[in-house]
């Protein structure tokens, strides 16, 4: 024969495992674990215990797994200072020192897994359910641990959205860094420059052409690349010398020989490169500087003829 039980309430016969009376509604509480105290704490202490997780965001994400997001960001810094600018460079040594740092800190806790907390949380709701269910009391009270597992559930969803921006930004930085174009030599640079200055090159020729040498030097304002500057002047600085030659060489003709001599020996190159690599943008108009002045040169007397300078002397 089956126990029983009387309602405490009614005084009606009931079995003993009842826990809402049939007759009256009264609440039968059970003891050990299918009380409503037991399962009441169960459930509180799973929420309590992931409200006290920290879901992630993005920065403590990166924070996380800085083992391998600081060293991603120190590579992505160092890169932008050599192809941008070079104060990322300061974020690089943060980022290097953070990096050192994570190599010795304490792995951090990993997210809250849900699954099995939320197969307890289901599996304490249904039992509560079952039991106390048709209470409306007990009902609204499983309604509103529903209602704090939904807010947790979706925390822990918008952590993980976080968490995968995370990665997602730390990427796009790192692929930024990566593909941005390594930064332009001078001489790229003056190349370009020179290769878009080729109209105003050609004016200059023109105005060299009709010795209008003063408008040739007033386009040297439009001149912005190096090798073009340094060609300009070398053509007009050519062209003033071949005039001053050709000034001597009448005189000499005139047989003005010690005149002439002492002229000649006055002119010279000044030489407009300050650097090794743009002389080769002047040393072709020093080379025709040398031959008009040897040709001149050679057409005085053998005693009044002076040392011309040669290749060496640029």
């Amino acid at each position: 024969m089956s126990q029983t039980i009387k309602c405490p309430s009614c005084k009606a016969d009931l079995p003993a495992n009842t826990t809402i009376c049939e007759w009256c509604n009264f609440v039968i509480n059970q003891e050990g674990a299918n009380s409503i105290e037991n399962i009441s704490s169960d459930l509180e202490g799973i929420i309590r215990s992931m409200k006290e997780i920290e879901n992630p965001t993005i920065l403590s994400s990166f924070n996380k797994n800085a083992k391998v997001s600081m060293p991603l960001f120190t590579i992505a810094s160092f890169l932008l200072a050599y192809k941008v600018n070079g104060w990322f460079a300061v974020l690089g040594i943060i980022f290097l020192v953070y990096s050192i740092i994570s190599i010795f800190k304490k792995a951090a806790k990993p997210t809250a897994n849900l699954k099995p907390l939320k197969a307890a949380f289901d599996e304490k709701v249904r039992s509560f359910q079952n039991l106390y269910g048709v209470n409306n009391k007990y009902k609204a009270q499983i309604q509103q641990y529903q209602n704090d597992w939904k807010i947790i559930e979706n925390e822990a969803i918008k952590g993980k959205i976080f968490e995968w921006i995370s990665y997602g930004v730390l990427i796009s930085i790192f692929t930024i860094a990566y593909v941005i174009p390594e930064p332009k030599t001078n001489t790229e640079i003056n190349n370009e420059l020179s290769n878009s200055e080729t109209e105003i090159m050609l004016k200059v020729d023109s105005l060299i052409n009709v010795n209008k040498i003063d408008f040739a030097k007033n386009e040297l304002l439009n001149i912005k690349s190096t090798q073009n500057n340094i060609e300009v002047k070398s053509k007009i600085q050519l062209k003033e010398l071949e005039q001053a030659l050709k000034s001597i060489e009448k005189k000499i003709e005139s047989a003005d020989f010690i005149s002439s001599k002492n002229e000649l020996n006055k002119i010279s190159w000044i030489k407009n490169s300050a650097e090794y690599d743009s002389e080769q943008f002047e040393i072709k108009y020093y080379k025709q500087y040398i031959l008009l002045k040897n040709a001149v040169n050679e057409k005085l007397p053998e005693g009044s003829k002076i040392k011309v300078e040669d290749e060496f002397d640029f």
